[in-house]
């Protein structure tokens, strides 16, 4: 806060003012600008959001520093109202308080993210287990994930992970979005699988869960929960998170699922792109780049020992003794919806010799209900 010249009174007072702007969560915060006593904030009650959002598009958008006189008005045209919060200190007007703001302001909001990469881990016959089994599977899952995060972000990767809980799982994102934080999440997803395998050859039986497991990428709400303390935890519910459960509906045991979606590439990503002639990822070109960045993470710390090799790849039936297809599957839900996704493989190799294998291969898929084209298979030559 200090780089930021705000004390931690002057951020106690800011997260103050929007507390009760905010009305403990019975008003959702949508913008903001600078005003010679402090700031100004838009807000609009809960139960009117999904009115007025229609009157503005762009209500729930991340961006929500609106110095152009003309938004603002179209804001208020559009139902929200206005709330001065003055401050006992200056804000000066430079990008990094502008991010802060934006960001603090993010938890009292609701954001429209258009894609961001999630992870769903879901614990097999979790329900099975006692309540004391139960939390202690609960508690290695998210220490896994947390540990796989921050070994991520050793490793130069882009990554502030977030958990939110399904009960037996936890859905997992990136607070920090675009492409390579995407990439850097599914890293971390292999990392944090790899661990919990390693694990379960030295824990006692029952302590280490069993996974299914599901990647992809896909839009979103963002939301804070409001409560009666300082905390407020984040969650998120979206087009990606119901693609995620409806595929982690029909994962075998020890599978690992990748959705089938295109990611467009925007802002820095695209000027990426360009320079490598293109302007989307797929699911393929995206386990791709997956499985480059996976190898910074050699050398970091597994139980049992020292990671050597990461190699993660998408599967399908072998052609010829050096060519085998990636096949794409197709689950199809409880309306009739299909969703496309793609077996993967997770193999790690520790210093040591220890061979870690997460996922199914092709002949391992015969309780897989799922259906396929054959005319869709990318035969890959292996060299």
């Amino acid at each position: 806060m200090a780089a930021l010249g705000l004390s931690k009174a002057n951020r106690t007072e800011l997260e103050g003012g929007l507390k009760r702007i905010s009305g403990s969560g019975t008003t959702v915060l949508v913008g903001w600008r600078y005003v010679p006593d402090g700031l100004e904030f838009l807000h609009v009650s809960t139960y009117e959001l999904p009115k007025i959002a229609k009157r503005f598009p762009t209500l729930l958008h991340p961006a929500r520093f609106l110095p152009d006189q003309d938004d603002w008005k179209t804001a208020l045209a559009a139902g929200c109202r206005a709330t001065l919060l003055k401050l006992s200190f200056g804000l000066s007007e430079n990008p990094d308080i502008q991010q802060f703001v934006n960001d603090l302001l993010g938890q009292y909001s609701v954001t429209e993210i258009d894609c961001r990469a999630v992870a769903l881990f879901d614990m097999v016959s979790f329900s099975l287990y006692s309540p004391f089994e139960q939390i202690t599977q609960i508690n290695v899952l998210s220490n896994a994930i947390i540990r796989a995060a921050n070994m991520c972000k050793r490793a130069d990767m882009p990554i502030d992970v977030r958990l939110s809980t399904t009960g037996d799982g936890f859905y997992v994102w990136n607070n920090l979005t675009g492409l390579w934080a995407d990439v850097a999440l599914f890293c971390a997803t292999c990392v944090a699988v790899a661990h919990i395998q390693a694990a379960r050859k030295l824990a006692e039986p029952n302590t280490v869960p069993g996974l299914r497991v599901c990647t992809g990428t896909g839009s979103h709400y963002e939301y804070y929960q409001a409560t009666g303390g300082t905390d407020r935890s984040s969650y998120i519910v979206g087009d990606v998170t119901i693609e995620l459960a409806r595929l982690i509906g029909s994962a075998l045991n020890d599978q690992l699922l990748f959705s089938d979606a295109v990611r467009d590439l925007t802002g820095e990503d695209l000027e990426w792109g360009q320079r490598h002639g293109v302007t989307s990822i797929d699911a393929l070109a995206f386990a791709a780049l997956a499985q480059e960045n996976l190898q910074k993470l050699q050398g970091s710390t597994l139980p049992g020992g020292k990671i050597a090799n990461f190699k993660t790849y998408l599967t399908g039936p072998r052609q010829s003794e050096n060519t085998f297809a990636i096949r794409k599957y197709y689950v199809t839900d409880k309306h009739g919806l299909n969703h496309g996704c793609y077996n993967a493989k997770l193999n790690t190799v520790l210093e040591k010799g220890t061979q870690l294998h997460y996922g199914l291969l092709d002949r391992d898929l015969e309780g897989f209900k799922a259906t396929f084209d054959e005319n869709e298979d990318l035969v890959i030559r292996v060299v």
